[in-house]
């Protein structure tokens, strides 16, 4: 069906003249309209002369409306049924919202920002799609939100927002990432078949006031914000005893802070631009060169030991990791070992014949406990070097952590 074009809103209140039953009540619809005209809402349906006046004033049905230019919202006590709208700007700021808000089937086509915003009831985004970036920025979930099947194209900030009941994420696509960092949840988020991967975010150290313009304003995620977020999912499901996707989140959470680390070691270069921008914002580093030295040198331990936790078992998800990790762990440390012997030298041409006679004293040498002896037969007539005993000793360590990360991998459905 053709969608008739709407210019003004006096031409809008000629139009109107159609209802929709909702339960037991007949309320007024706006259907197939394309409104070229910035409205504002609640609108003043006693100038709608078409209109029966019978039908229940306290709600609004909107259907398969396409809105060209702005909405302003103003302090509402109505229910809105939006369905099957597009929207390109929605200005809904320091107002409150009594009655139920939905919004199902709706395409926002460009930026959202709601800013101070109070929802007192149920809002509901059921199947929407969401093409700019969201940004709830204090905005005041008080009763039950719902984002069920929707899908987010870019990202979605709930920057200083409350959810004091529940938000609703069944079937909820994030393409490109989301914040819950600064959330302030006071009820539960409901998280089933959500789609989420690791995505990009603003890394290294920011200056206050830009980290404030990037999560308030410009709908960016730190780095940090995005591993905090991670692991508030990963509550929020071990919470709901859902610990298949607990580990999933558990995983992308290490991830996210290997690579923090990693920005610790190496921070990133900040741009002219950037430092011209913000200038004078910089926090004053009092730290002397030894403090500094101990927090680089505790940001390499801490990656060292994430960067371990990656390969032998993925951050407790994999026990084929531990696995292949132990084998490989303990074919370097006994090459290392038989080399510093007087039988072995170390060499670059690979010989299967030396390979087939050291797979009885590999497979010995991936048992933790066995003796310095175990190669006495073989090495006969040979001396062992003070080398081998500390490659010995090291690979102990490493096959003993290979073989508790595989048995840890192995308990991660616990």
């Amino acid at each position: 069906m053709s969608k008739k074009n709407i210019s003004s809103l006096e031409q809008l209140y000629k139009t109107i003249d159609t209802s929709s039953q909702v339960g037991d009540k007949l309320i007024p619809m706006l259907a197939d309209f394309v409104i070229d005209f910035s409205i504002t809402f609640p609108l003043d349906l006693s100038r709608a002369n078409k209109l029966n006046r019978y039908l229940d004033q306290n709600s609004l049905v909107i259907k398969n409306c396409d809105f060209k230019q702005s909405i302003l919202f103003n302090n509402d006590a109505k229910n809105y049924y939006f369905n099957n709208c597009t929207f390109d700007l929605i200005n809904a700021d320091d107002k409150t919202f009594s009655g139920k808000m939905r919004f199902h089937s709706c395409t926002f086509n460009k930026k959202l920002r709601l800013n101070n915003t109070v929802f007192k009831d149920l809002v509901d985004f059921w199947a929407s799609t969401f093409i700019g970036k969201v940004i709830f920025y204090k905005v005041d979930f008080e009763k039950t939100t719902v984002f069920s099947i929707s899908t987010f194209k870019d990202n979605v900030l709930f920057t200083y927002a409350k959810i004091s009941e529940q938000a609703i994420f069944r079937g909820t696509t994030i393409e490109k990432g989301i914040d819950f960092s600064l959330a302030i949840i006071e009820g539960n988020l409901a998280i089933f078949d959500f789609t989420i991967s690791d995505f990009p975010t603003k890394n290294g150290k920011l200056y206050k006031k830009q980290y404030e313009s990037l999560v308030s304003e410009d709908g960016e995620i730190p780095q940090k914000n995005k591993r905090e977020t991670f692991r508030i999912i990963k509550k929020q499901l071990a919470d709901q005893k859902n610990t298949f996707d607990a580990t999933k989140f558990s995983f992308l959470e290490s991830k996210t802070f290997r690579k923090e680390v990693w920005n610790r070691i190496f921070p990133p270069i900040i741009s002219k631009e950037t430092k011209t921008k913000w200038k004078g914002q910089r926090d004053i580093n009092n730290l002397n060169w030894l403090q500094q030295f101990k927090r680089w040198l505790d940001a390499w331990i801490n990656y060292v030991i994430l960067f371990l936790n990656r390969w032998s078992n993925r951050h407790g998800t994999s026990y084929a990791f531990g696995i292949v990790f132990t084998l490989i762990i303990g074919a370097l440390f006994y090459y290392l070992s038989v080399t510093n012997t007087t039988k072995y030298d170390i060499d670059y041409v690979f010989d299967w014949s030396i390979v087939k006679e050291n797979v009885a004293g590999y497979v010995q040498f991936l048992i933790p406990t066995h003796r310095f002896t175990y190669l006495d037969n073989f090495m006969e007539g040979y001396k062992l070097n003070p080398g081998f005993y500390i490659w010995d000793i090291l690979g102990r360590i490493f096959i003993g952590y290979g073989i508790y990360q595989t048995i840890q991998a192995f308990r991660k459905y616990k």
